[in-house]
């Protein structure tokens, strides 16, 4: 399965990739009204995450593939220092800049973008999801290696 633009747009009940659906609300949300972008900076849709969501889609994302989540306020701007973007793909420039996790087969990366976690390596967050923390700088180098 490939991470394609608006695939969440486009599937509805049974079969939806990782159990997610467009827009989707949860309760015991971990990170509320993300956005889901792909290695090339392509909104695939948006919508809260629960730890058990990102669970699966460790589990069951494809080798090659990068499921990337941005922060609510990240996802919906159309216009950055006078730079017009595209919200469905704003590029695979900006989602690396703005990701705040990053899922890849079997592990589940959280973005450092503050220094919060002073250079450790890995961060347990709610109901003992282990992550690896990476930089800024380490995020967008693997998001770019990955697009290649």
């Amino acid at each position: 399965m490939k991470l394609e633009k608006a695939m969440y747009a486009r599937s509805f009940g049974e079969g939806r990739p990782f159990g997610l659906s467009l827009d989707q609300m949860r309760s015991d949300d971990f990170i509320h009204n993300g956005g889901w972008y792909n290695k090339s900076g392509e909104r695939l849709g948006f919508g809260d995450l629960s730890i058990a969501d990102l669970r699966r889609i460790a589990v069951g994302i494809p080798d090659g593939e990068l499921f990337i989540v941005l922060h609510e306020q990240d996802t919906w701007l159309r216009d950055v220092k006078g730079v017009k973007l595209d919200v469905e793909a704003p590029g695979v420039e900006y989602v690396a800049a703005k990701c705040c996790y990053i899922i890849a087969p079997l592990l589940v990366h959280f973005v450092d973008r503050f220094d919060w976690h002073h250079g450790k390596e890995t961060a347990t967050i709610r109901d003992a999801l282990v992550v690896e923390v990476l930089s800024s700088e380490k995020a967008k180098a693997l998001i770019l290696a990955a697009g290649k």
